[in-house]
């Protein structure tokens, strides 16, 4: 394993994703612009599409101390396109208020730049670095409900949301082998795709010490996998070799109860730049 280095009839309509926290309209004159600011405003600890760092490591410091042993990567972005896909039905469907509107929400993201690594080879005493163009897309599913007249978002609420996955054009990078977590909190061990009830994302305890698991189908291949650091920040995991085989990290939970985070783990092949990830959203209890 090579470790890294480093310092987001029907009714349809598209929604280009917009910044900061400020709604599409200044009235949501529109159910579309409720649920919009639903799901990528109200509820963007679950909704983020962010799968590696955004920050590029020191550079300047592996120069001066370089290390065979771990080599530097990371993404130069030179554009993102983000939309949002909203499908309101016209068939109500149940709920605990009875009989309610339900839309479908599909948020996509793509990144286009250059993957870069600087190595040292120790060898030849040389730094040898290589940059090739990637491109990489996003996709996570939601569903919004709306439970009654209100003037916030017009009554719509997030009622369930999914993993997100990660893929580059072709798709055909391998993911982790035998991804599992250990936590006294869960008698679960297994991280599940899909679209799932908030009420059955996953839960830990508050500062929970929670393991996690994995084999990499090649040992060439790159894991970026991001954890959460703090309450509201994530960081680069920096995995082990496992008593048992494989790798294993263990993640500090969030302090704060009821705040949600995601999980989130990226495969590379550093030959061409074929990518597959998922990204598992939790709540802390």
């Amino acid at each position: 394993m090579k470790h890294l280095v480093v310092s987001s009839l029907i009714a349809l309509l598209i929604l280009m994703a917009c910044t900061g926290d400020k709604p599409l309209s200044q009235y949501e004159a529109s159910d579309e612009e409720a649920i919009f600011n639903v799901i990528t405003i109200d509820n963007i600890r679950l909704s983020e599409l962010a799968i590696f760092p955004s920050d590029v490591p020191d550079t300047l410091e592996f120069i001066q101390n370089p290390d065979a042993e771990n080599p530097l990567y990371w993404h130069t972005v030179d554009s993102t396109d983000e939309q949002l896909r909203v499908l309101i039905s016209n068939q109500p469907v149940d709920s605990p208020v009875g009989l309610v509107e339900q839309a479908s929400g599909t948020l996509t993201k793509t990144w286009l730049g250059v993957f870069n690594s600087l190595r040292y080879n120790d060898d030849a005493d040389s730094l040898e670095r290589y940059a090739r163009e990637f491109e990489l897309a996003g996709t996570r599913s939601s569903i919004c409900q709306k439970w009654g007249q209100s003037s916030h978002r017009r009554g719509w609420i997030l009622t369930s949301i999914g993993s997100a996955r990660f893929t580059s054009p072709g798709g055909g990078q391998s993911f982790l082998n035998n991804l599992v977590y250990q936590s006294e909190s869960n008698s679960d061990s297994v991280f599940h795709e899909g679209v799932v009830d908030t009420d059955d994302i996953l839960r830990f305890d508050s500062e929970e010490e929670v393991t996690i698991r994995y084999d990499l189908n090649n040992d060439s291949d790159l894991l970026f996998m991001l954890i959460p650091v703090g309450n509201y920040s994530y960081e680069l995991a920096s995995p082990v070799p496992a008593p048992a085989g494989g790798y294993q990290v263990t993640v500090a939970m969030p302090s704060t109860r009821r705040l949600y985070g995601q999980l989130r783990f990226l495969v590379i092949n550093d030959g061409d730049y074929q990518a597959v990830g998922y990204s598992y959203n939790y709540r802390v209890r």
